[in-house]
């Protein structure tokens, strides 16, 4: 414990009974040093007013008390000092160095208000025994000591609390700084723990990540991540904090005012969202929004999102700390888009079929696939084949062959039913699969698809539908019904 918070009365549960104490043991360890002429009644009036000066300080509930109420004891200590005074010789008593300390006391503890306070009552310590009482106890000299006495005392209060403010000051700077170390390593953490796990994750799950980081390292109420959709609109692709469903979130919110941040490149904070038409209202009223950050998510300097984080209380300006970190998880969120691209790309190429745009074999697969796990209504497979398709190869070349292959992709594409997925299959074979349809129902489609066939080739068709116990017997099915079709003049379409 400081020297400082010991006079200014932090012991005993914040009482002062300690700076009180200390004050009636000097005054009255010194009154036997000078007794001539001494009134002892009086003295035991003042030792009286002592104790019961300190026994209220140690006893009342100062906590509970409002603060100007602590004035009391260093007033008390000046009534105990002015009967000790007018006991023992009056201005020649000597205790007049005893009337600094309520001063330095209420600099202490109780503020400039106070020391003006206890200046004015040093002045009347000094002042009314003279008006008063006068010679000889008090003779007309002491004017002069009620004048300095005061102003000696007003001074030492006054930079005595001016060192104490400013100890406080800085003792609260401190602790500030300590809170804004810890808060500031605690956000590190959870950039450094978030860029590991995004350099892990799948992009969908890595937005998802930087969004929960950012509420963490920001003690926010939501985040967002807004990226550009590539026709010119933008859309939430990432939340966390939010309690709206992705796909209702996705489709009915307009996130209008992270444009300005996006094209300028620059963070941009609205401290209070409901001045701000621009702000989704659907995501303020559902989650009591009042300040949100817009952070570009830049890659090479260039704008690729947004990351928006926002607070259920009215912000002001973000502190540094803050915007290293918001800055921070933004380039995280930027390398994990950059990432999230790539993969798409080099996902698209692999279940791509290069000459035809279509779904190629692998990418097949796992349609099959996933329909069989997941089918609650029966579909059909077919596989078509163009008829010939060798002969036309030998007859007008690779070039052309290619050719056909693209324009019977086109034109079958052209064909299809929401839903339906053309698949190329390996060489001239085509996989098509026809969600929610019987073999029956899937015949007229096949038979249109192969009127549609360009450059005066047929083609031949077989239809297997679902109920086999996996893909490859599916497929074997939709197999042997081409090859009965093939075997028996081909330009036909036979179900299983």
């Amino acid at each position: 414990m400081s020297l400082f918070a010991w006079l200014s009365g932090r012991r005993l549960g914040g009482r002062p009974a300690a700076p009180i104490a200390a004050f009636v043991l000097l005054a009255f360890a010194t009154t036997g040093l000078h007794t001539a002429g001494s009134r002892w009644a009086l003295v035991g009036a003042a030792a009286s007013a002592a104790v019961t000066l300190l026994v209220v300080a140690a006893l009342l509930p100062w906590e509970r008390l409002p603060a100007p109420a602590l004035l009391l004891m260093p007033l008390g200590c000046d009534a105990v000092l002015a009967a000790l005074r007018h006991a023992q010789g009056g201005s020649a008593s000597g205790y007049g160095p005893l009337a600094i300390l309520p001063i330095i006391w209420a600099g202490l503890a109780l503020g400039r208000r106070a020391v003006f306070v206890m200046a004015a009552a040093t002045a009347a310590l000094f002042g009314l025994p003279i008006a008063l009482a006068g010679a000889p106890l008090y003779p007309a000299s002491g004017w002069r000591g009620v004048v300095l006495w005061p102003a000696v005392a007003l001074i030492v209060g006054l930079v005595v609390n001016a060192v104490v403010a400013e100890q406080r000051r800085q003792a609260a700077l401190s602790i500030e700084h300590a809170g804004e170390l810890e808060a500031t390593q605690q956000a590190l953490d959870v950039v450094a723990a978030v860029a590991r796990d995004v350099a892990a994750a799948k992009p969908e799950p890595a937005r998802q990540m930087i969004c929960d980081a950012a509420v963490v390292a920001g003690s926010a109420l939501l985040a967002t991540i807004v990226e550009p959709t590539g026709d010119g609109s933008f859309a939430i692709t990432g939340s966390s904090g939010i309690p709206i469903p992705q796909d209702e979130l996705r489709a009915g919110v307009r996130p209008q005012a992270s444009l300005r941040a996006f094209y300028s490149r620059e963070p941009v904070l609205i401290r209070d969202v409901s001045e701000d038409a621009n702000v989704s209202p659907l995501i303020a009223q559902a989650t009591g929004l009042k300040s949100i950050l817009y952070q570009p998510i830049l890659r090479q300097d260039k704008p690729v999102g947004i990351l928006a984080v926002g607070w259920g209380t009215l912000q002001g300006e973000l502190s540094p700390r803050a915007t290293a970190v918001y800055a921070s998880l933004a380039a995280e969120a930027g390398a994990a888009i950059e990432r999230a691209d790539l993969l798409w790309r080099l996902d698209r190429l692999a279940r791509t079929d290069e000459l035809t745009g279509l779904p190629n074999r692998r990418a097949w697969n796992d349609v099959v696939a996933t329909a069989l796990a997941e089918q609650s209504k029966p579909f059909s497979i077919a596989l078509l084949d163009l008829d010939h398709f060798k002969r036309y190869n030998d007859n007008r070349g690779h070039i052309a062959g290619d050719d056909l292959l693209a324009a019977a992709a086109a034109a079958w594409s052209a064909n299809l039913r929401k839903g339906d997925v053309l698949a190329r299959y390996g060489g001239e074979e085509f996989a098509l699969l026809l969600p929610d349809c019987l073999a029956r129902d899937a015949e007229p489609i096949i038979r249109r698809l192969c009127q549609a066939t360009p450059g005066g080739v047929t083609c031949s068709a077989g239809i297997a539908e679902s109920g086999a116990s996996d893909r490859d017997a599916l497929m074997h099915e939709a197999d042997k019904a081409l090859y009965t079709a093939k075997n028996t003049g081909r330009n036909r379409v036979i179900a299983a």
